[in-house]
């Protein structure tokens, strides 16, 4: 007969060595849980203090944006006080300008007259001289176009006219003077008034002893409508 023969405790050994194998693993996985749970735990820590961080600066962008916002309508309602502050000075001095012009008037014929004559150069002599409203037409003799040329030239200079408002509108030789045996040239300079207020040019029209002009001049300086 056969017998058969089995070693329990060679089972019970291998059941133990295969309940050991298992035990391990699950130790493992249970390690590698752990580590990926905390690093996801870490992850959604950084997230939200990101999110807190961002959340952060852009309420403090807001609240800098309001506070700009805020300035530039102060500035903008300043600006607006400060244009039309400009606009009223603009229309006093206008009215103070009409004003002079009306108690003063333009500057004196008898300045003009003055200023030619200590203007009139050499070789240069005037015949006659008109004004209407600012514009003044001087009619003259001079010994050649030349002469005729640069005595323009120191017309433009004076502070009486405007410097490019000064032209010659003609200059025509004549006929030769027999004694003399000159033709001279027949020339018509225009010339317009200065632009200035005849208060700007006190010192000038003191030079020119235009004594009723500085007069008046020096009343309104005193009433304090002038400086």
């Amino acid at each position: 007969m056969y017998t058969l023969d089995i070693n329990f405790l060679e089972d019970d050994s291998r059941k133990t060595q295969e309940v050991g194998a298992a035990g391990a693993v699950s130790a493992d996985d249970s390690k590698y849980m752990l580590i990926g749970g905390g690093v996801a735990a870490l992850a959604i820590a950084a997230v939200g203090g990101i999110y807190f961080a961002l959340n952060n600066a852009v309420e403090a962008q807001k609240q800098q944006i309001a506070q700009l916002t805020q300035e530039e309508q102060q500035l903008d309602a300043r600006l607006k006080e400060l244009a039309s502050a400009e606009q009223s000075v603009q229309q006093i001095e206008a009215e103070t300008q009409e004003l002079v012009k009306l108690f003063v008037g333009q500057v004196p014929l008898s300045a003009i007259l003055t200023e030619v004559r200590e203007r009139t150069i050499k070789d240069v002599r005037i015949t006659g001289l008109q004004q209407a409203g600012t514009e003044v037409t001087l009619k003259g003799q001079a010994r050649n176009y030349d002469d005729a040329n640069r005595f323009v030239l120191v017309l433009k200079d004076s502070p009486l006219f405007e410097g490019d408002q000064v032209k010659l509108q003609s200059a025509i030789q004549g006929k030769e003077d027999p004694d003399t045996r000159i033709a001279l040239v027949d020339f018509e300079i225009r010339a317009g008034l200065t632009t200035k207020n005849t208060a700007e040019l006190l010192s000038e029209l003191e030079r020119l002893k235009a004594e009723g002009a500085v007069a008046r001049i020096r009343l309104l300086q005193e009433e304090g409508v002038i400086q």
